[in-house]
């Protein structure tokens, strides 16, 4: 056992170390994809909460909405 830590100690370790966690790191940040949002649903609504749809529709939001791609959430100056 003695063996095995001998070989860890001293700033060569460290040096090793940091370069193994450095390309452990680099290595699985192309693995890590971000998820873009394809939709989304109205929780709350304080105040005025409109939903626009891409024809160019305006309606009043709801609890429970779906939004999804191509729609637009507008809210007044206060919500």
């Amino acid at each position: 056992m003695e063996t095995i830590l001998g070989t860890f100690t001293g700033r060569s370790s460290v040096a090793r170390v940091s370069i193994f966690v450095f390309v452990c790191l680099t290595a699985a940040v192309p693995a890590v994809k971000a998820v873009q949002l394809r939709e989304a649903r109205v929780t709350q609504i304080i105040k005025d909460v409109k939903l626009m749809g891409a024809q160019g529709g305006q309606r009043s939001a709801t609890v429970s909405d779906d939004v999804r791609e191509g729609t637009a959430v507008r809210t007044g100056s206060d919500s």
